[in-house]
């Protein structure tokens, strides 16, 4: 899980999980908690939010559960990570369950104010705009020489 991430970011994020014998099979899911106070959370998971892995004799002990975000909103998000796994078969099976809950802030768009300006008065994307402000440097430096 990044550090940080910025409003439209998307990233992945996740969590190894182990179990100390197989067969078992083990249930993650993620949940977006919303900052306190507030009815939403500045991160949304446009994927799934719940993944089942299955651990057999023959396969290692260890698999990775990875999950989708996108910043959505400056804030602090918290993401909670819950496993429950069913070990063993039969009368045998035990369930067991643990958690992890992870805070990440977003942080605003860099040079937000930038963007804006150039969408709204010339409905520029990045390229676009990357080659108008090297056009605009040159007539600043062709005016500053003089005429």
């Amino acid at each position: 899980m990044p550090r940080f991430v910025r409003v439209n970011d998307t990233f992945e994020a996740g969590v190894i999980v182990t179990v100390p014998a197989a067969p078992a099979t083990v249930t993650i899911t993620a949940s977006l908690l919303p900052p306190n106070g507030s009815a939403a959370a500045p991160l949304k998971a446009p994927g799934q939010l719940t993944k089942a892995l299955s651990f057999t004799v023959q396969g290692g002990l260890q698999q990775e559960a990875r999950f989708q975000f996108a910043a959505v909103a400056v804030g602090t998000a918290g993401v909670l990570f819950a496993a429950e796994a069913t070990e063993g078969e039969g009368d045998s099976a035990t369930t067991v369950s643990d958690s992890l809950q992870l805070e990440i802030p977003v942080h605003g768009e860099r040079n937000q104010l930038v963007k804006l300006v150039n969408r709204v008065l010339f409905g520029l994307d990045s390229d676009t705009w990357r080659l108008a402000v090297m056009n605009c440097r040159a007539w600043a430096q062709w005016l500053a020489v003089g005429w």
